[in-house]
């Protein structure tokens, strides 16, 4: 090229010029394609290996992944990936939180209502009495005045009798008679130990309206003794507060045994909750018809009766009624 400068030179300052003009429109033309086209910039560095790896990488790859994943595969990416942690708690939330599935704490009433009822499902008549152990005041009862045969729970005063007339110190050999008296519901104890004034005594004592002997008053009868739910809880609250009485009956109500001195199994009704809790639990001879089975006594926060009768259940599905009202009646507030 600078040869012919040489030669020509006045054709120099002309060529100059013109190539000036069209340097000057060449690079007027590149400015306004990288201004339409940013892009097009790359297209001279294609001639180098690094851009030549690019061209094929970022024109049809990059062009087909971005456009099918800015439309459907971004968006399952989304749905797949960040929802999954937060959305599938939202999928279950109708279904999980305890409310659905775990029914509020039931009142007493409702308690006692859903006990009687599931009894009565499978012909159990359940009479039931409730005395909050703070206020010593009513929270429940139902069938609460009906008499029923006492059966072992007679036991409960012939104890309050004895440790009332002892001063709340009987001797060694008596304490232990109506310990056994009380966790193993002994019958030879209660036959040595009856006289006929002891449920007229404990009823004028703390006021039981309902609580009499049976017709045929017998050393042999006392299983014919009348009580109701009412009054064995009016007792059992009024007998707690009693310091002759109290501080020792409750304590072997504490220590029921799980099966009586005959055998019979008194893993039932509130002798079967766990946690703070006391109980007296009856039941009537073999082949007694009507069969009667009753549990008496207390949960954490209240005394408690479940009286039961029935001209057809067994003694397992009358223990489990027992049990069932028992623990609601510990569970409601």
């Amino acid at each position: 090229m600078g040869g012919q400068v040489e030669i020509r030179p006045r054709f120099a300052a002309a060529k100059t010029r013109r190539r000036l003009a069209i340097a000057a429109v060449t690079v007027a033309a590149i400015a306004g394609m990288l201004l339409i086209n940013p892009s097009a910039a790359e297209v001279p560095d294609s001639t180098s290996p690094t851009a030549a790896t690019e061209v094929p990488d970022t024109t049809p790859p990059t062009a087909a992944t971005e456009v099918p994943d800015t439309t459907p595969p971004i968006a399952a990416a989304e749905v797949s990936e960040a929802a999954p942690p937060s959305s599938s708690p939202e999928l279950t939330a109708p279904t999980n939180p305890p409310a659905p599935t775990i029914p509020a704490a039931m009142s007493m009433s409702e308690a006692v209502q859903v006990g009687v009822a599931g009894a009565a499902a499978v012909d159990v008549e359940q009479a039931v009495a409730v005395i909050d152990r703070r206020t010593g005041q009513f929270v429940a009862s139902h069938a609460g005045d009906t008499a029923f045969n006492a059966e072992s729970i007679g036991k409960l005063f012939t104890a309050a009798y004895y440790l009332h007339d002892s001063e709340g110190m009987p001797s060694a050999m008596l304490s232990e008679d109506l310990r056994s008296l009380i966790t193993e519901s002994n019958n030879g104890v209660q036959i040595s130990l009856w006289q006929a004034d002891i449920i007229p005594t404990i009823a004028d004592r703390y006021q039981l309206e309902n609580t009499y002997n049976s017709r045929s008053v017998s050393p042999n009868t006392w299983g014919s003794d009348q009580i109701t739910a009412d009054d064995e809880v009016t007792f059992l609250a009024a007998m707690s507060q009693d310091p002759m009485v109290g501080p020792q009956l409750m304590e072997w109500m504490s220590q029921t045994e799980p099966f009586g001195g005959d055998g019979f199994d008194q893993s039932f009704g509130l002798n079967s909750l766990t946690g703070d809790h006391g109980s007296k639990q009856g039941w009537s001879d073999p082949g007694w018809t009507p069969a009667n089975l009753h549990s008496v006594g207390w949960t954490d926060r209240y005394f408690v009766a479940i009286l039961q009768t029935s001209p057809t259940a067994t003694n397992a599905t009358m223990r489990a009624t027992s049990t069932e009202t028992a623990e609601l009646i510990a569970a409601a507030r």
